[in-house]
């Protein structure tokens, strides 16, 4: 496979996933933050700041593309794409979940009496 084909398939490898978590971090979260906002307790500081930074996940593959026009060793810029979108994405996705769902584990707790 020629190296531009293989770096343009990496790219696209980073890519794909960190839009995909971008894109449900915009259909998701909102619904998260009306159904915290009717609880009317205070939020812990990690949904807080997933609440206030989601809209800011739509930079994310542009960021993906930029290391890739930027890395300086031409021969690397595919790879540092992927493993950047991946990575992410990874990381992005596992946050994201945890600081969503945090409220509903400490609210199930304090009913159960734990």
């Amino acid at each position: 496979m020629k190296p531009e084909v293989q770096s343009r398939l990496l790219l696209f490898a980073g890519i794909f996933p960190i839009t995909a978590i971008a894109v449900l971090g915009y259909l998701a979260l909102p619904q998260f933050v009306a159904m915290y906002a009717s609880f009317g307790a205070e939020l812990p500081f990690s949904t807080r700041l997933l609440f206030a930074s989601y809209r800011w996940f739509a930079l994310l593959p542009l960021l993906v593309l930029l290391a890739w026009f930027v890395w300086p060793i031409q021969a690397h810029r595919g790879f540092v794409a992927a493993v950047l979108g991946i990575a992410g994405s990874v990381i992005l996705f596992a946050f994201g979940c945890w600081a969503a769902y945090v409220p509903l584990y400490i609210l199930g707790a304090i009913q159960s009496g734990s």
